[in-house]
């Protein structure tokens, strides 16, 4: 990661003002975003304080890595106080000159024990800030006696400078240039735009020295001015800063947010609305794909609402579309009638055991048609498994109609030729088979057929949680079908046929119906769709990465060279809620109001994209804001939709009408929580403790043990809490739905 602080002084409370250092440190800014991918802070005027300073110095530091870039720029008074190079700050006073300014020196003290790949100091200041006697530009070997101090503070940073001889802060003489001489040429070499600072495509510290070396002293020859320019430190070897064939964004490109394809938040819709942007777009989520189709183990991928569990059974769909090896049948069951499926159980069995036949009927028509339609007909069993398909549901795909079939129960007719298979033998006519003899017939049908050894066969069954019920008969049908399609692949793989069932479902519907099973099946079938990440910086959160792929997707055509990370290109540099507030970086504040899914990002910037002009290049705060209204509506829904199954209609209504809306912003004890709900209407049957681990468990409310915020979607595992011991904070994406902004 490459971070940066900038800081620019015009106008200090005590000493002199400068000229145009401020102008300089925005646009240092500016190139560093976005021409070489950095995160800034800059600090202006009245913001660069001493305390202010250090303070975004070291959130910088606590950040920073072993291998990250670390650059600091600075424009304004520097001081040599006692032989020590220091950096006035807005409060330095005269006469406190050594505490009110701040020591280079001790600032790289702090870098070289983060040992960061690149470090480099660019300081534009008067009064021969780090003028040491004989370091210029061109000296390409400096004597270890003239050194030897200041390696021991800057082993890994390398640092350029000006110094005015006169003492007095050196400007550009034309003053529509707005900049200080040395500014003004430093950010002319990192533009890129200038042959003389570069060596060939590339700026290095050399190449950047020379050109500083002579374009000051070219300058000044002709004019008034004195200034030198100088650099030091230990990498007196040559190294690149940065390569401008790689360069992100050409001026002249023009990036309009209407022009960006965020996407549909239903996969399906997305599928059917452009084929070609969703090929393009899919991100897959910790290789999902590439487990399902290597690891015969996987079969059973969770995630909560919104993760793209169905994103991934389209793609393998239409990867069967692409690819020779790879056939794929995608099975949405969200209108799945679990009433009418439970006439076909076997109700002699035992719990969730009284399901297995009815499911093997339904995965076994799936795979039937799927094999019909993928493989060639080169087989008597193929043959026969034609006959009987038709037979039984006709040319077209399994009806539901026709699967929940009461018949089946009762036994039907089918041709004789098929007695060969499971003994059947009843002269005078046509046998009688029952379901569970149908589901013997095609699954000695099914391994007779002769695959190829290329080829995989996958049945992907996605939506069964959609119609969730907080009752036995659900929970029974659904851990039925999860120990069904456990057994079978475990035949399919003893059997060596390219087969393989894979199910998707939410993790909370898996961790109901699984009951005490849910260990042994945990140990080694399950994926886990997970967007959240360690890492403090939500750059690297693979949600930057999703929507960084569409947004770049969108605008490969518009702009010349691709873009590292575009997201930062339709992003302001920071965010305010009100002018007294503190800054937030803007992607960190957007995703503080998600559930870290990528259903919520691109609900997010639709809603922005709602509000923005046809001209808009950049979401500025105003729209970022005003996104909330729209999107959080949004995201009550979703929470809804969580609930449902588990409570009643009027419980989720009353829980966001009259429960969650007095929560407000602040942090509600147990008590007060328990308050709320014994005295509503129709909530108040629940126990309080069971209520409020669901919504903890949604993500709906987040949970402080101490001062730190526990949220069930933000780590790997959802923590158990003592109730009595917490406090329950409402998730901010909501409080705009529920008039608490």
């Amino acid at each position: 990661m490459n971070y940066a602080l900038i800081v620019g002084i015009e106008d200090y409370y005590e000493l002199t003002p400068t000229i145009y250092a401020e102008n300089d440190a925005r646009d240092f800014n500016e190139i560093l975003i976005n021409t070489m991918d950095f995160k800034t802070k800059t600090l202006l005027g009245s913001e660069a304080s001493l305390q202010n300073i250090k303070k975004q110095f070291q959130i910088i530091m606590d950040k920073i890595n072993q291998g990250d870039k670390f650059y600091f720029f600075f424009a304004g008074h520097g001081i040599n106080f006692n032989g020590t190079p220091r950096i006035s700050c807005y409060d330095t006073y005269y006469d406190e000159l050594e505490n009110t300014t701040l020591s280079i020196e001790s600032m790289l003290g702090e870098i070289e024990k983060k040992k960061c790949s690149q470090s480099i100091f660019f300081i534009d200041a008067c009064e021969s800030t780090i003028s040491f006697e004989g370091r210029n530009l061109r000296a390409r070997k400096i004597s270890q006696k003239d050194i030897e101090d200041l390696q021991k503070k800057s082993e890994y940073t390398f640092v350029f400078s000006a110094a005015s001889v006169s003492g007095t802060a050196s400007v550009m003489e034309d003053d529509t240039l707005g900049h200080g001489i040395f500014s003004y040429y430093l950010l002319e070499a990192f533009r890129g735009n200038t042959v003389e600072a570069l060596d060939g495509t590339k700026l290095t510290n050399t190449s950047l020295a020379n050109y500083l070396t002579y374009k000051i002293k070219e300058y000044c020859s002709t004019r008034s001015h004195k200034q030198v320019a100088y650099c030091w430190g230990k990498a007196q070897s040559e190294f690149l800063i940065f390569d401008y064939s790689q360069r992100q964004l050409e001026t002249e490109s023009k990036v309009f947010i209407n022009d960006i394809y965020f996407g549909v938040i239903d996969a399906d819709n997305e599928y059917n609305k452009d084929l070609k942007a969703f090929k393009e777009n899919f991100y897959d989520l910790n290789d999902t794909v590439q487990k399902i189709i290597k690891d015969k183990t996987k079969f059973i991928v969770l995630g909560k609402k919104g993760t793209g569990k169905t994103y991934i059974g389209k793609y393998l769909e239409m990867e069967s579309e692409i690819t020779k090896d790879i056939n794929a049948k995608y099975v949405n069951f969200q209108t799945f009638d679990y009433i009418k499926f439970d006439s076909i159980k076997d109700s002699k069995a035992d719990t969730y055991e009284k399901y297995s036949t009815a499911w093997e009927w339904i995965i076994f028509t799936h795979l039937s048609k799927l094999i019909i339609d993928k493989l060639p007909n080169d087989s008597e069993s193929l043959d026969d498994l034609k006959y009987l398909y038709k037979g039984l549901l006709g040319e077209g795909e399994p009806n539901f109609r026709r699967l929940i079939n009461n018949r089946l129960k009762r036994g039907i007719s089918l041709d004789e030729k098929f007695e060969k298979y499971i003994g059947k033998d009843e002269s005078g006519g046509n046998s009688h088979y029952k379901l569970q003899d149908i589901v013997e017939l095609l699954d000695i049908l099914l391994s007779e057929i002769r695959f190829s050894n290329d080829k995989q066969y996958f049945l992907v069954l996605d939506g069964l949680d959609e119609k969730i019920k907080n009752d036995k008969t659900y929970k029974d049908s659904l851990n039925g079908l999860l120990w069904t399609i456990y057994r079978l692949n475990n035949d399919f793989n003893n059997s060596d046929l390219p087969i393989k069932i894979v199910i998707f479902l939410r993790n909370n519907v898996y961790e109901f119906v699984s009951g005490a099973n849910v260990n042994k099946l945990n140990l080694g079938n399950t994926v886990h769709l997970t967007w959240n990440s360690d890492s403090q910086d939500k750059f690297d959160f693979p949600l930057a990465d999703f929507i960084n792929k569409r947004i770049a997707n969108s605008l490969k055509n518009s702009i010349s060279s691709p873009v590292v990370n575009p997201l930062k290109l339709i992003l302001p540099f920071e965010i305010k809620s009100n002018s007294k507030a503190e800054a937030k970086e803007p992607w960190g504040w957007i995703l503080d109001f998600t559930t870290y899914k990528p259903r919520d990002v691109i609900q997010y910037f639709n809603s922005c994209q709602m509000l923005c002009n046809n001209s808009d290049e950049q979401l500025n705060a105003k729209i970022l804001w005003a996104a909330l209204k729209e999107y959080s509506s949004y995201l009550v829904r979703e929470f809804k939709d969580e609930l449902f199954g588990f409570y009643t209609d009027e419980q989720i209504k009353e829980l966001f009408s009259e429960i969650l809306p007095k929560m407000g912003k602040k942090r509600n004890s147990f008590n007060e929580m328990k308050i709320l709900i014994n005295k509503s209407v129709h909530c108040n049957t629940l126990k309080p403790e069971e209520l409020l681990n669901t919504l903890y468990g949604i993500g709906l409310l987040g949970v402080f043990e101490s001062d730190f915020a526990h949220w069930a979607y933000r780590t790997k595992t959802v923590k158990i809490f003592v109730p009595e011991n917490c406090k329950y904070l409402l998730h901010s994406g909501v409080w705009k739905a529920l008039s608490i902004w």
